[in-house]
């Protein structure tokens, strides 16, 4: 036991000098502060934290219950016992009444300590009541504020304790929930089939999440987050569920329309007649229609999230592809706009694919990937080279070739068109053949038909051309791939002009184009809506996720982060704080020091956020991400205390970033500090808390002005 601090109002110093021999004997350390008069007595309490007070009944110019009055005004809790020789027994009992603790006379010290031991015992078990009464005041608020349902249920499946968001919601007080049983309130069928199997498990021990579309009296048909906790009242016994319920319906449907917005682009591209491939930054497919897994021979789950050019690429092209993927995506080689390549399919075939490249860009207009419709063209390469070796051949394959197939002479002479070109150009070949092409053809679409004929003949080279043109009044795309001609002498004087109809697959590019900007502008809007919903519960920190993600992502862009991961970065930072929806708003605008308590509600965040968000198929981790931004290098951080490297580079970012706004920003418990004392706090604590790159990154942003919107 500590010394105890006593002060005593004596005006007899051999007075003193006897209780003090008295506590000694009695081996009761203290440390006694002696006053004799009103000032000093006063001035003694005001200055000094004392466990209890000692004093005389009768004293010259301020009496013991004068100075017990002033104690009681200022001082409720502090024990104070009247040690007297004068104290009769009606004046003891008045003094009792008065709020004494009790009282000794000078005549029986032998009690002065049993007296004091008692006063204290008694005055730290009122104490104690005293906190746990406002921690269980505090935790009934939070409960009963809470929009979440929160329930306590016994083995008997009754409820023993609810909050008035769960009543409410049923259009019931507490105490008419309470005392009923579960199948009461949400009818046998939901009980039986959906509940009990739960409460059964957790019952058993163990810790259950599920989600289930639940009905109530007032908030109608929603959707809930339901997690189950084991609680036990008894040790070595669990006695009863925690059960919190929280609606999610708005994600939810938000869920169910991003499902159904991909689903619809997914149909638009399974009609096309094409191949459609997309592949990001890191290499990996991200989408594939019907046409591309048929002729790839697998599964969408066997393509999905694979490498393209380690699973599908032959491998004698596939170093050279690989590469010029990488400069393309960083903006360093111009993208390929049609390109043939051969692709592995399942049984281990090469298959020539005909491709048309189109770069996809995020917000910003940072390369995040390609998408490329392709067209097998592994017969249509076969029979051209067959072409090339027999005019009997070349012209009983073209005519089975599918594809609308002319030969023009240097002069612009119609030598042969196949019967294709009949239906596809809207020509009679009877009569086309042996006319110059400006009399069969409008003179648009021959003017530039003739320009590709010269070239080819003259360059001696094959070209590939896409054009628009209204035939009949229609609006076509044709691709146009022209070929040189040689005669026996090896001289070249014509040129084969093989048209293609691409007027479906330019739709369906245009389609997914239009549904893939939708969806982007879809994710902006829910990122949005999250970020304002923080921001609206809790003023004070309104623009605290906006700044931190500009800050982390001019930090990734500092350190070379790849534009995907950075774009991960952005949209992690403008919800680093969701789980604060969790947590009551007087909490998070509280304009004093957070207690023990609260501070640990405010830590639960980081979970609450990963727990909203980690269903969501987001392209990057998101959810990790804002598990793990309050972790530290040291492993000293929340809620996993993780260290090192096992903190993914996102959260790490998001971290200083988050130190140095806050930092920087006013609170409601507190001035801003100045973006200098932020930066000198993650220097001073960079390798312990922060990751040291990124905070020399950060410091030299800092030292480049870039850090001035902090400020503002």
């Amino acid at each position: 036991m500590e010394d105890l601090r006593i002060l005593y109002l004596e005006d007899n110093i051999i007075d003193v000098e006897l209780v003090t021999a008295t506590l000694k004997a009695n081996q009761l350390k203290s440390q006694m502060v002696h006053v004799t008069n009103r000032s000093d007595f006063i001035s003694a309490l005001e200055s000094n934290k004392f466990d209890i007070i000692l004093c005389d009944y009768a004293l010259p110019g301020y009496s013991g219950k004068q100075a017990l009055k002033f104690v009681r005004q200022r001082f409720p809790d502090l024990p104070f016992i009247f040690v007297s020789g004068t104290l009769g027994e009606e004046s003891a009992i008045d003094t009792l009444r008065s709020g004494a603790t009790d009282y000794v006379l000078k005549q029986g010290l032998s009690r002065l300590a049993p007296a004091i031991r008692r006063a204290i015992k008694e005055s730290k078990e009122r104490q104690e009541r005293k906190q746990a009464e406002e921690i269980r005041r505090r935790y009934d608020f939070i409960v009963n504020t809470s929009r979440s349902f929160m329930v306590l249920i016994n083995r008997d499946y009754q409820y023993e304790a609810v909050n008035q968001a769960f009543s409410a919601a049923h259009g019931l007080e507490n105490n008419e929930v309470m005392g009923k049983s579960v199948d009461q309130i949400w009818g046998k069928d939901v009980f039986n089939r959906l509940m009990r199997p739960h409460l059964d498990s957790c019952l058993s021990g163990f810790e259950i999440n599920y989600e289930a579309w639940l009905s109530t009296q007032n908030l109608g048909y929603r959707c809930f987050h339901i997690s189950n906790f084991p609680y036990s009242a008894t040790p070595k016994k669990i006695t009863h569920v925690v059960e919190v319920s929280v609606d999610v319906t708005e994600k939810k449907q938000t869920e169910i329309a991003l499902v159904s917005e991909r689903d619809r682009a997914q149909k638009y591209l399974d009609v096309a007649g094409v191949i459609f491939i997309a592949v990001d930054a890191n290499e990996k497919v991200s989408l594939v229609n019907k046409k591309g897994k048929q002729i790839l021979g697998y599964e969408e789950t066997e393509i999905i999230g694979k490498n393209w050019f380690d699973h599908f690429v032959p491998k004698s092209t596939r170093k050279q592809s690989s590469e010029l993927f990488k400069t393309t995506i960083q903006g360093k080689t111009p993208l390929l706009d049609y390109v043939e390549t051969p692709l592995i399919t399942r049984e281990h075939g090469e298959k020539i694919i005909a491709w048309h490249n189109t770069v996809l860009n995020d917000n910003d207009g940072a390369i995040i990937g390609i998408l490329s419709s392709g067209e097998d063209i592994t017969e249509r390469k076969h029979a051209e080279h067959l072409l090339r070796a027999s005019e009997e051949r070349y012209r009983t394959l073209v005519e089975g070739s599918g594809q609308s197939i002319i030969s023009i002479t240097s002069g612009g002479k119609i030598l042969f068109v196949n019967q294709i070109s009949e239906k596809m150009l809207g020509i009679d070949r009877n009569k086309s053949e042996g006319q110059k092409i400006q009399h069969v053809f409008p003179a648009s679409l021959a003017k530039k038909l003739m320009h590709h004929v010269e070239t080819v003949i003259s360059q001696r080279q094959s070209i590939t051309d896409e054009n628009e043109f209204y035939l009949n009044g229609q609006q076509r795309w044709f691709e146009w791939r022209i070929h040189p001609l040689r005669t026996d002498s090896a001289e070249i004087d014509s040129a084969l002009v093989i048209t293609l109809d691409v007027s479906e697959r330019k739709q369906a590019e245009k389609k997914l184009l239009l549904s893939y900007d939708k969806l982007q502008r879809t994710l902006s809007g829910i990122v949005s809506a999250l970020t304002s919903t923080i921001e609206i519960r809790d003023p004070y920190t309104a623009g605290h996720q906006r700044r931190v993600s500009e800050l982390a992502c001019k930090i990734a862009e500092e350190m070379g982060v790849s534009a995907d991961t950075s774009e991960g970065i952005r949209i992690a930072s403008l919800v680093h704080d969701i789980g604060k929806i969790y947590i009551p708003s007087e909490i998070l605008s509280k304009p004093g020091i957070l207690s023990e308590s609260e501070f640990n509600l405010i830590k639960i965040h980081p979970r609450a956020g990963h727990d909203i968000l980690k269903s969501i198929d987001f392209p990057w981790p998101i959810a990790v991400t804002i598990l793990q931004h309050h972790e530290r290098m040291d492993g000293s951080g929340y809620p996993q205390s993780i260290s090192g490297e096992e903190i993914i580079i996102e959260a790490r970012i998001i971290s200083v970033a988050d130190v140095v706004e806050s930092m920087a920003s006013y609170r409601p418990y507190r001035p801003a500090k100045g973006i200098k004392q932020a930066i000198e706090e993650i220097s001073a604590n960079q390798g312990k808390y922060y990751d040291p790159e990124i905070v020399q990154t950060c410091i030299k942003l800092y030292h480049q002005k870039k850090l001035n919107f902090l400020e503002q």
